[in-house]
């Protein structure tokens, strides 16, 4: 009975403690957002505040604090009970089939529904999963700051390869690789190795699914949105990377286009996974043409 009273409690604190590291994820995130500069001060403030409760909490308990401090610089998932789960995060949890092997894992980018990009050490393609994931809760601190294999980045330009091969060729869906959600570091280190074997694939499809593609380059004319058959087979033109540098790039030339602010919101769908700034456009022109989107 006392076991078990100690469990409970400890439970108890896990529980308290995760609900706590949500709330000052909360108050690092408004502060960044805020405009204003006292009121982003009090945020911080108080986030600081509630870390340092956290730094006192039972490690027995909750043996996150070391962790935990990673909020201030970024957004975290919280698993009930558990720690921070952030973009960039490189894991080693052992299996649960098979004690002798260790699963690798990398996470992405935490959206605002409390959901997290996720993939597998070698995997090509991103996927969203929430924080009551089963392997959330197989998460410990001393599986964080894995190192994968040797031979990973070689397997994941393999494995976008064969994605390309079997189904972009096909289908079209650059969207559905979910890359939008992998990690900005792991695009622009990847997304250069794979280039011309995504964009082949993509211009192989049907006429019809190449009318869904929004590929942005930069061409002699100037910023253009075109498909993969356009991208791939015309001189001059470069493809805009769709990485957090491509971005910018995008968004630094859009004013100067000629190109229509719907236009330029597909684009940032489809290639980014992002939405275009209602204000990217200037004049009245472009503003009745924001109104009408």
């Amino acid at each position: 009975m006392r076991a078990q009273r100690e469990a409970e409690a400890k439970k108890k604190i896990a529980a308290e403690a995760s609900k706590l590291l949500r709330a000052i994820n909360a108050r690092f995130r408004n502060a960044e957002r805020s405009r204003d500069g006292t009121e982003a001060a009090r945020l911080r403030g108080e986030a600081e505040e509630r870390l340092k409760h956290l730094s006192r909490v039972n490690v027995e308990a909750w043996p996150w604090a070391a962790t935990a401090s990673v909020v201030r610089d970024r957004p975290v998932l919280v698993v009930e009970g558990g720690g921070p789960v952030y973009e960039g995060l490189r894991a080693g949890i052992p299996s649960a089939w098979n004690a002798s092997r260790i699963d690798f894992i990398e996470f992405g980018k935490v959206t605002k529904d409390g959901q997290i990009g996720q993939r597998g050490a070698g995997e090509g393609a991103w996927r969203l999963t929430k924080s009551d994931d089963a392997k959330f809760s197989a998460l410990k601190p001393e599986n964080y700051g894995a190192t994968f294999p040797a031979d990973e980045e070689t397997a994941t330009v393999r494995a976008v390869a064969q994605i390309a091969n079997d189904k972009l060729r096909y289908s079209g869906d650059w969207p559905g690789l979910n890359w939008h959600h992998a990690p900005d570091s792991w695009v622009e280190r990847t997304w250069p190795q794979v280039a011309d074997v995504v964009v082949s694939a993509l211009a192989k499809v049907s006429y019809y699914n190449q009318q869904a593609q929004k590929i942005p380059v930069v061409s002699p004319a100037g910023l253009r949105i075109v498909n993969a058959g356009a991208a791939a087979g015309t001189a001059g033109v470069e493809i805009i990377p769709p990485t957090e540098s491509g971005w910018q790039a995008f968004i630094d030339a859009a004013p100067g286009s000629r190109l229509k602010f719907g236009e330029l919101a597909e684009a940032g769908r489809w290639w980014w996974g992002r939405s275009v700034p209602r204000n990217l456009l200037s004049g009245e022109a472009d503003d009745a043409e924001n109104a009408n989107e």
